[in-house]
């Protein structure tokens, strides 16, 4: 039986779990030995040498845009609120429960202020894991100020809690479980939680100018956040780091303590793999906001001397262009073009992986590959990889609705796309791909006992082979041209294809959006992702919403079904307006000689249709 609560008891619980959130720190200054000068930032007293760093900025103002904005309000007046507001009522005692909302936001966004920080110094052992959470508390206003209060009260409550003093400053420690120490303590208005009390006493330090020693001083870190485009680490609302260097080091410290525990051919795997570790030396990103979007950006620095240098030579493939996006027309949901997965050398560097493996297992995997090969009558290395390239494009045309004849449950949205693969032999290519469409056919026909028959099409002067499977709505096609092979999983779409190459349709160069987003990436790149995220959200919408009366048929009516069928038509459509504001995304790569550099564009716009982000 479902227990009533109580609207005292809610608001009571509510009440708690703010005080509760805030209870692992407290403004434990007395009075300090020296005066403090005010620190911009949170990595100016975080601890150099880190080995994962994780900031956000400005969570208030996000979340105050969020409270401004007229999506927000029509999210609040959404038909999908009466018939929960019913269960609100039903099983709470609570009225207008959505209207809590809104004012916990803002409590969060005071909470949050202008920054949040989780940092994870480096390690040798587990008695130096030491992961911290830092955040700079807005005690701007009277809520602030409220706020430190509650966090001074909850944290002089903390049961068998210890108070530390060091410089001046004092923080609670408790010991939760044997060997595990949690510390936490509010220097001035930032908020320091941590394992161990050793990261506590580095941050005051750094505070009091006692250490220079700081995030925001690290050369490596600093050098990390030069690669991207912005004046310093403050330009940006977000950034990630993390230092890989170090994981070989901590992997030949903590992998003999569960080797034992794996099983042979398990453990066979993992010796090897282990060793492929030093590829990446770090990796990280930052997010800024743009005047109309939101802005990406990323780098891998790849390690020279890395174990798997011949895996890191194909990731540092020269950039280029990609032909293959003549083939995309112009109301494309997304273009994705890479030349970085260089098929035939992929294939080799597995062949070579399991070669060095132990003889019984390499001659397993061998046999097994070879039993494959023979019953689809095929040679995958002579046969496939021979004529195939290293730029590979994937385009996805739209969705189409799976329906439950099928026997696969009770539906969905498949999507439908069309695959490029750049061919250096277009003779060879033709002639292979027959060969193993037959056979495929009659294996899929042998399953299925029903006779697949590939169909030989003529369009704009290609032969086209395509064929109807049976009870499934996808009619694969392909077709070799001079310098690609196309696969497609509708006969319309690869017609499209070949009109949009031959320029007797409109690809892709042609649409204004997408020249207003090429022109923000080089000529050549490593690999490009051109998308329209509000096309593809409304049509996968479109084409669940088709479905709803199918999903039901059959089901026994109760509370929880009616509650479904009564809110979902209005929540599909105002997903409908929403993802209207995602205009377009481009994202490109590009191999710079020591690694991958990598940057994305996000156009946003609100409902209204103006930009979202005060921001020049």
């Amino acid at each position: 039986m479902t227990q009533k609560i109580s609207t005292y008891y809610v608001f009571a619980g509510i009440f708690v779990c703010l005080i509760g959130i805030c209870s692992c720190g407290v403004k434990p200054q007395l009075e300090p030995v020296a005066e403090a000068a005010p620190t911009p930032s949170l990595m100016d007293i975080a601890p150099a040498d880190a080995l994962l760093v994780m900031q956000i900025k400005d969570a208030a103002e996000a979340l105050a845009l969020i409270e401004n904005s007229r999506a927000w309000q029509q999210l609040l007046e959404a038909p999908i609120w009466e018939p929960l507001q019913g269960v609100f009522e039903r099983e709470a005692e609570v009225k207008e429960m959505h209207r809590l909302i809104m004012p916990s936001l803002s409590i969060l966004s005071r909470l949050l202020g202008q920054e949040i920080l989780i940092v994870v110094p480096k390690f040798r052992d587990l008695s130096e894991f030491s992961p911290t959470l830092m955040v700079n508390l807005d005690q701007t206003d009277d809520l602030g100020e409220i706020l430190s209060a509650a966090i001074m009260v909850g944290m002089a409550n903390i049961p068998d809690a210890e108070r530390r003093e060091y410089n001046g400053y004092f923080f609670m420690s408790a010991e939760p479980e044997p060997n595990l120490v949690i510390s936490c303590g509010l220097i001035d208005n930032f908020l320091i939680a941590s394992l161990g009390e050793a990261l506590m006493r580095r941050t005051i330090d750094l505070y009091l100018g006692k250490s220079d020693a700081s995030l925001a001083k690290d050369p490596k870190f600093v050098q990390h956040i030069d690669r991207f485009q912005g004046e310093s680490v403050t330009d940006f609302q977000t950034v990630f780091y993390l230092d890989l260097s170090s994981i070989p080091e901590l992997a030949e410290s903590f992998y003999p303590m569960v080797r034992g525990e794996l099983d042979d051919e398990v453990r066979l795997l993992a010796d090897r793999a282990i060793r492929w570790l030093d590829l990446v030396q770090w990796m990280g990103g930052v997010t800024n906001l743009a005047n109309n979007g939101i802005v990406s950006q990323s780098y891998i620095k790849l390690n020279p001397h890395a174990t798997a240098n011949n895996f890191r030579e194909m990731l540092l493939t020269e950039p280029t262009q990609h032909d293959s996006i003549k083939f995309a027309h112009a109301d494309v949901i997304s273009y994705n073009a890479s030349n970085l997965i260089d098929l035939p050398k992929l294939w080799q560097m597995l062949m070579n992986f399991v070669e060095s493996m132990p003889p019984e297992m390499s001659r397993e995997a061998f046999g097994s590959l070879e039993q494959i090969q023979a019953m689809m009558d095929i040679d995958i290395e002579v046969d496939l990889l021979s004529w195939m390239g290293n730029e590979i494009a994937f385009f996805q045309t739209g969705f189409t609705m799976l329906s439950p004849p099928m026997g696969v449950g009770s539906g969905g949205a498949l999507p439908q796309f069309l695959l490029s693969i750049q061919t250096s032999d277009s003779e060879n290519a033709a002639e292979s791909l027959g060969q193993f469409t037959d056979t495929v056919a009659m294996t899929l026909g042998a399953i299925m006992g029903v006779a697949l028959n590939w169909e030989t099409v003529d369009h704009a002067g290609h032969q086209i082979r395509t064929a109807e499977l049976p009870n499934i709505p996808y009619q694969p096609s392909y077709v070799v041209t001079e310098q690609y092979v196309l696969v497609s999983t509708g006969l319309a779409d690869l017609k499209l294809a070949l009109d949009c190459a031959s320029g007797t349709a409109e690809n892709l160069l042609t649409q204004t959006q997408f020249k207003e987003f090429r022109s923000m990436a080089p000529e050549t790149v490593n690999n490009m992702v051109y998308s329209n995220p509000a096309r593809s959200l409304e049509q996968m919408v479109d084409t669940l919403a088709e479905q709803i009366p199918v999903v039901f048929e059959g089901e026994e009516s109760g509370a929880e079904i009616e509650l479904i069928r009564s809110i979902l038509p209005s929540t599909i459509d105002f997903v409908r307006e929403i993802v209207r504001t995602l205009v377009g995304q481009i994202q490109y790569t590009v191999n710079d000689g020591g690694g991958l550099r990598s940057y994305s564009y996000l156009k946003v716009r609100d409902i209204d249709g103006n930009f979202v982000w005060g921001v020049e």
